[in-house]
């Protein structure tokens, strides 16, 4: 957010109190044929600031802004956020679609060099900004799909966009996946920080299908034509459908399986281990009571860790995760009460904490039906479990 409504609050953003801030005016923003470019921003003093110049002011932005798309890229001290046109070597998400179920305009191009080498943090808009009313629902349901597990998730535009006034299977399925990407928001900004340090960025285009990774724990396949049935090229190593993750799948070969229209194909790694920011019940990774903690998803496999930057500039928190006879699980790092909702086929006959045996049912229970065990901590402490 925050990007598309710049220039009504004007063209300075904030720096913070210990920072000057600086008003760039239209004499100095980027002229000529790279004005699409993304800029980099003003550095503040221990914060970076976004100042997108060109898609304000860039004449050629001006008269075409509907065939652009907005990225950010990290970069050496400051972020940069701007526009790129679409049909430069990045062919990122154009945010007009003169046909609008000419979906595949709108997703990453696996040939785009850019796409693979920078660190651009890419986002559209759902159901693209212009194009036919109404919007056909299906196109609608599949792209805020797709855009749940893109870096913005921006639902403006033409048409009606209050979900509360198109249909229920709309309202049900797309506030779904528009919480699944606030709940990924921890994951999300880890990525985005160890791109920043020289990491690959977030979104990673793989193949020549629109397929790509996110981060390095989902795989995602978008369906891009009205069709339920949908092949995709399933990576190396061990995977599970997100949606059905009671199956494991082995990667580098090609599936193909029919998504109903409230499932997507995104697939998660397994071993993973998935920060979130849970407060509501409507993607299944917690409830209102997962408020206030830290969730952690975790899919069980060998040994695996995951240091997470906290969205809140506390620190690094670890959870570290080994898989055998029993089930270790250690969390470092900045404290804060966690839950722990893991992958586990069997109820196990024990949990304990730092060595102390925990009350099944006040402490932890087992979702036979789901297959999954919760673990709920309050104290903000370092903690040790062991499970069998």
């Amino acid at each position: 957010g925050g990007l598309v409504a710049a220039r009504a609050v004007g063209r300075m953003l904030a720096l913070p109190d210990d920072a000057a801030a600086r008003t760039y005016t239209d004499a100095e923003a980027p002229q000529g044929p790279d004005a699409a470019a993304p800029v980099e921003s003003v550095a503040a003093p221990e914060r970076a600031v976004a100042l997108p110049r060109a898609s304000y002011v860039d004449p050629i932005v001006e008269r075409n802004i509907f065939d652009s798309s907005l990225v950010g890229k990290p970069s050496a001290g400051v972020v940069g956020e701007g526009t790129c046109r679409s049909d430069s070597t990045v062919r990122l998400l154009a945010t007009v679609v003169a046909e609008p179920e000419q979906f595949s305009s709108a997703l990453i191009s696996a040939g785009g060099k850019d796409a693979r080498a920078t660190g651009f943090v890419v986002g559209d808009d759902v159901a693209g900004y212009h194009g036919r009313e109404p919007i056909p629902p299906r196109l609608y349901i599949r792209w805020a799909q797709f855009a749940a597990f893109t870096g913005f998730f921006l639902n403006g535009g033409h048409g009606e966009r209050r979900l509360w006034k198109r249909s229920a299977e709309e309202l049900e399925i797309i506030r779904r996946y528009a919480w699944l990407h606030t709940e990924l928001v921890p994951y999300m900004y880890t990525h985005v920080v160890r791109c920043h340090e020289g990491a690959p960025p977030l979104i990673r285009p793989e193949g020549d299908r629109y397929q790509y990774f996110f981060g390095d724990d989902f795989f995602v396949a978008p369906i891009y034509r009205d069709a339920t049935r949908q092949t995709v090229d399933l990576p190396p190593g061990t995977w599970r459908l997100l949606d059905h993750d009671r199956e494991t799948l082995v990667g580098a070969r090609r599936l193909a399986r029919d998504f109903p229209l409230a499932e997507f194909p995104v697939y998660i790694r397994d071993g993973a281990i998935v920060p979130m920011n849970v407060e509501r019940a409507y993607t299944g990774f917690g409830d209102k009571d997962s408020k206030g903690f830290q969730t952690w998803a975790i899919w069980p496999r060998g040994t695996n860790e995951f240091v997470a930057h906290q969205p809140d500039g506390t620190g690094t928190t670890t959870v570290r995760v080994e898989s055998g006879n029993s089930l270790r699980v250690a969390v470092t790092g900045t404290a804060k009460p966690h839950v722990l909702r893991i992958r586990l086929e069997t109820k196990p006959s024990s949990v304990s904490r730092n060595g102390q045996p925990l009350s099944e049912g006040a402490d932890w229970h087992h979702d036979a039906a789901d297959a999954r065990l919760w673990i709920r901590t309050r104290e903000p402490a370092p903690a040790r479990y062991d499970i069998r």
